[in-house]
């Protein structure tokens, strides 16, 4: 299927879609925003704050509404208070499960390899 992003379902790989995808999970926190939505669900700011270590308030909030904006997580007052505020994944958001767990497999057995390389060295 064809995109303007590039070609869908066919063994090429798109070089630009790679990378607008990788620019937009791109940065220190994105990633763990992203991890930490998929084990938690939805989540309150302080929460979110609290559960990734090193993170200000100004980055998680930048990061998030730029998640937001790209429909990764979706952003909703809560029930119980006016001023607090949830984030979770949106299902587009959720899309990222294998992908991520790909990244991690392979990351596993590419440090797994660079371990072995440096023990024959």
């Amino acid at each position: 299927m064809e995109s303007k992003y590039g070609t869908k379902g066919k063994d090429e790989i798109s070089a630009q879609a790679v990378s607008q995808s990788v620019e937009l999970l791109s940065g220190k926190w994105k990633m763990q925003i992203v991890v930490f939505l998929l084990r938690n669900g939805s989540t309150r700011f302080m929460d979110l704050q609290r559960g990734i270590e090193g993170i200000s308030p100004k980055l998680l909030s930048k990061d998030l509404q730029e998640l937001h904006v790209n429909d990764i997580v979706s952003r909703s007052e809560s029930k119980l208070s006016s001023i607090a505020v949830e984030y979770e994944l949106t299902p587009h958001g959720k899309t990222l499960k294998s992908l991520l767990a790909a990244i991690e497999t392979w990351g596993i057995e590419h440090f797994d390899h660079l371990d072995h390389n440096t023990e024959i060295e």
